[in-house]
């Protein structure tokens, strides 16, 4: 669940970001965030609803979620690479893709792979658990890479680290739906 430990690692501290990575006053980071918010449920519809009648049509479920994976990654080095407002919107829009494209699908990937019978109410258990687990820990794990990763009062190499890390767990999760067997 590398995937949403690096998505809410990011989109927790996004406000932050804006005001202390891109350098926005208040009144600009509620404007800008606005805007995010519909860019990436664009994004989230855009890259969900194809995904989904493509990956039920053809019946490939870990082509649609290492791609995922790869879009959400991609998202974030555009932040990285340009500490600016239009790439914060771009970030919104490509990993609402990715988001919505990982979402649709995962679920449906890993559904095929449990085995059947009695124990698949507890086997979604384990997996509700290993999804809400990451999204937890994701916003604590970025407070001490921004944190720790400051040079005093400048917080840009801290999300530079942030987005980096996030980049980097969400392409182990890309590498981790690789062997899985049994499933197109």
């Amino acid at each position: 669940m590398t995937f949403i430990l690096g998505y809410w690692g990011v989109a927790t501290y996004q406000r932050y970001a804006l005001q202390d990575y891109v350098g926005l006053d208040a009144d600009a980071v509620d404007s800008a965030q606005q805007l995010m918010s519909v860019l990436a449920l664009v994004g989230t519809l855009a890259g969900a609803i194809p995904a989904a009648k493509i990956s039920d049509r053809t019946g490939r479920r870990k082509i649609f979620v290492i791609g995922a994976s790869v879009l959400l990654a991609l998202s974030m080095a555009i932040p990285l690479v340009s500490p600016t407002l239009p790439a914060m919107y771009a970030y919104a829009l490509v990993s609402g893709m990715g988001f919505g494209t990982y979402m649709s699908l995962d679920m449906a990937l890993m559904t095929e792979v449990l085995p059947k019978g009695a124990a698949a109410g507890k086997d979604l258990g384990i997996l509700n658990i290993a999804t809400n687990v990451p999204q937890a820990l994701g916003p604590i794990i970025a407070s001490v890479l921004i944190t720790s990763f400051a040079a005093g009062s400048d917080k840009l190499p801290g999300y530079r680290v942030l987005f980096a890390f996030a980049m980097a767990v969400v392409l182990v999760s890309a590498l981790a739906v690789r062997p899985i067997k049994g499933v197109k």
